[in-house]
């Protein structure tokens, strides 16, 4: 504890406590940080491999909304080519449009059918595409054969 001193005609007088931080309260407050940081931190990892799942996601979305409409505004029907880390499609209109996943340890692609082709009145021939991140987590995007509209599910 520190008292304030006041110095009056050469005598020091005791004036009070002054208000200072000791070295415990600053450990103390240390610990309660390191504690919480230790709570909240691990739950950053899992929102980075969200955010990378969401993006993936919207990009194939995208992709195949975009080839089905080209199929409808063309009269010709769009052809997509899967591969186990790419889609591929060489628009009627001279147009080729790659989409490649780099990483194949983030990011593969298993399917039934090699190729999903759409049709001029919107419909497709239909398929499921499996969506697998860091070999564990499973995502399903579906291309419905009726209307050609697409969606992903998971298991």
């Amino acid at each position: 504890m520190v008292m304030k001193t006041e110095v009056v005609k050469g005598q020091m007088l005791l004036t009070g406590r002054e208000r200072g931080t000791t070295l415990i309260e600053v450990l103390i407050l240390m610990m309660l940080i390191a504690v919480v940081s230790a709570v909240i931190i691990p739950s950053f990892g899992g929102l980075k491999d969200s955010i990378m799942v969401n993006t993936y996601q919207r990009k194939i979305d995208r992709y195949f909304n975009i080839i089905r409409r080209s199929a409808v505004n063309s009269g010709q029907e769009e052809t997509i080519n899967l591969g186990r880390n790419n889609i591929s499609c060489n628009l009627s209109n001279g147009e080729s449009l790659k989409l490649d996943f780099a990483d194949e340890n983030i990011l593969t692609l298993e399917y039934e059918e090699k190729q999903i082709i759409f049709y001029p009145d919107g419909t497709s021939s239909g398929g499921e595409i499996l969506l697998v991140f860091n070999k564990k987590e499973r995502y399903y995007f579906q291309i419905n054969s009726i209307t050609g509209e697409t969606g992903w599910y998971e298991p």
